[in-house]
């Protein structure tokens, strides 16, 4: 179906429907429109539901029976490797993210979620955290705009004596998701590290007038 005939369905009176205006700051230009085949269609509706706390069993066999069709599929490999990542099943999801990587080493989500799994899986020594930066700088060089990936790499410089490169990768990572608490609650707790007393009950202030009443 094109968009036409998308449009044409929608305004036949059969539905109801409300338009919404484009947001302001999205760029049409900077969007690229392609086809899919079947398989990749499967993969990335099993994705959205491995994001979805409810669905996640649902893709654990979506995202299965893509790489019985197609066991080089590294957007299914990557999945699966998330969903055993979520479960804390380190061991399986190293080795779904490595198959990942050998397939599209471009892919920085494969990059993040290693990175998680490294931070997760115990100890982070001064050598795992060289690893974890590692792996976050690569992700960040494919998708500048990251920002659990900036997130994740700015704690990890700041628990790893860098407290001010630590405060900065924060700071993007709040700039580009701003309403994410969590990064925010961060960024105060390594502003606290760099003796940024101020800054830091600034955001703590910040977060408590926006909780739960």
């Amino acid at each position: 179906m094109t968009p036409e005939q998308f449009d044409k369905t929608l305004s036949s009176g059969r539905y109801v429907y409300y338009p919404i205006p484009t947001p302001a700051g999205i760029v049409p230009s900077e969007f690229a429109v392609s086809t899919v085949n079947a398989v990749d269609a499967r993969a990335l509706i099993a994705d959205i539901h491995a994001h979805s706390l409810d669905y996640r069993k649902q893709a654990m066999g979506e995202f299965q029976e893509v790489l019985k069709s197609d066991p080089e599929n590294a957007d299914a490999s990557r999945g699966v490797g998330y969903l055993y990542l979520e479960q804390r099943d380190f061991e399986h999801a190293g080795e779904y993210f490595k198959k990942a990587a050998q397939k599209n080493s471009k892919d920085p989500r494969v990059h993040l979620y290693y990175a998680i799994l490294l931070s997760r899986e115990g100890m982070v020594d001064k050598e795992k955290s060289a690893e974890i930066k590692k792996e976050l700088e690569a992700a960040l060089a494919l998708d500048p705009k990251l920002a659990d990936a900036y997130s994740l790499l700015g704690y990890t410089q700041a628990m790893s004596d860098e407290p001010e490169k630590g405060m900065a990768s924060l700071k993007k990572a709040v700039e580009l998701a701003p309403r994410n608490d969590s990064y925010q609650f961060n960024l105060a707790n390594v502003c606290l590290m760099n003796h940024k007393v101020d800054e830091a009950i600034v955001i703590y202030r910040s977060l408590a007038a926006s909780g739960p009443a």
